[in-house]
């Protein structure tokens, strides 16, 4: 995966957020909400764009009907990142070498929400949802430019708005690299009453009011941006807080010394996450601790839920042949590539993007 000036193997990110704050700031892009706004150079795009880091060739399909291709490039040749299903043949694709949000439908991948020019730039990595206000609203992150943006309210056609942040610099300058490398992100959910609770209530609807929240996954939800990332070059995973004002090294980091943290998703009240070293690892935990579910021996990625099993992308760039793997059974499921690639993005339809060439597929 990739991460500052190095080659390496993977990278994503997490969030949970209330839009209310934003939404009130009513403009179509909206100020930053916190620290100093990092301004880099676009590196190339393209298949290329990794040539400087990358050993790896990009992959070399097999003639096979599984999976299929839902998209075979992204505007421009542009690689690929996180991607979030929205039906089975649609899906939102974050562009790694930009930052945009982009469409994959009826067989074309193009734009339809540019990224805040104030955080333009490339190593976009993780996407992630929540749905406070009532509407899907996405977080994409960049370990290129420390920070990200937010879509609120995304239809096919783009964002209502959009509003940015950069991650706290004291923070970041204080981790081991002496910067911050968010790679696979995943956004705290706020709670939800059962529809069947609140209409048995003696009023017929639930009028929530003052409220604790006791959470194992020790999420911070009053109102905040809350969001959690594992990173590659540290080795750690972080929680944000306060529209991403506040960050905190969490004590489940430990698990990951030695190996190679990408990816993240939670599912319930636990959090899965991904390996790209060649142990290839699947954890599963909290943000206190994590213990090891699954080790494939090979560089794990993208990671997801799918009828309640857990999927990982086997990149193989350790050996073998690239897919998607079935992280309870073992088992490999068909595969259309002859070689080791890049499983960036994989999501709960299993939907999957591939880094270089930047396409989506449909396992």
């Amino acid at each position: 995966m990739r991460h500052k000036g190095v080659v390496t193997a993977a990278v994503t990110t997490v969030l949970a957020l209330s839009f209310v704050l934003m939404a009130a700031q009513g403009a179509a892009s909206t100020p930053g909400v916190s620290g100093t706004h990092v301004s880099l150079t676009k590196l190339p795009s393209g298949a290329g764009s990794l040539a400087y880091r990358s050993p790896f060739t990009a992959e070399t399909l097999k003639s096979a009907s599984t999976p299929k291709t839902l998209c075979s490039a992204l505007p421009s040749g542009d690689d690929a990142a996180g991607i979030y299903a929205i039906t089975i043949s649609e899906a939102f694709v974050l562009d790694w070498a930009t930052g945009n949000l982009t469409l994959c439908a009826a067989g074309v991948d193009s734009v339809i929400q540019a990224v805040p020019s104030a955080v333009a730039g490339y190593g976009y990595y993780g996407i992630d949802s929540t749905n406070v206000t009532g509407t899907l609203d996405l977080l994409l992150l960049s370990w290129g430019v420390e920070g990200g943006w937010y879509c609120l309210n995304a239809t096919t056609s783009g964002c209502a708005s959009t509003s940015y942040f950069t991650l706290p610099s004291t923070f970041c300058s204080a981790q081991p690299a002496g910067y911050c490398n968010p790679d696979g992100v995943v956004l705290a959910r706020p709670p939800t009453y059962p529809s069947t609770f609140c209409s048995a209530q003696p009023a017929g609807y639930c009028n929530p009011d003052g409220v604790v929240l006791a959470r194992p996954d020790g999420y911070y939800l009053f109102g905040q941006l809350a969001f959690t990332y594992v990173d590659i070059v540290n080795k750690d995973m972080v929680t944000c807080t306060g529209y991403a004002t506040s960050c905190m090294t969490d004590k489940a980091s430990s698990a990951f010394a030695g190996f190679s943290p990408i990816d993240i998703f939670k599912e319930g009240h636990k959090f899965y996450v991904s390996d790209n070293s060649c142990t290839g690892k699947v954890w599963v935990g909290t943000i206190y601790k994590m213990k090891v579910l699954y080790t494939e021996g090979n560089s794990l990625e993208g990671i997801a839920f799918h009828k309640q099993t857990l999927y990982v992308g086997d990149d193989a760039y350790c050996g073998g042949v690239a897919g998607i793997l079935n992280a309870k059974t073992g088992v490999e499921l068909p595969t259309i590539f002859t070689g080791p690639v890049e499983i960036i993005g994989l999501d709960w339809d299993l939907q999957f993007t591939t880094y270089s060439p930047g396409a989506v597929y449909l396992q």
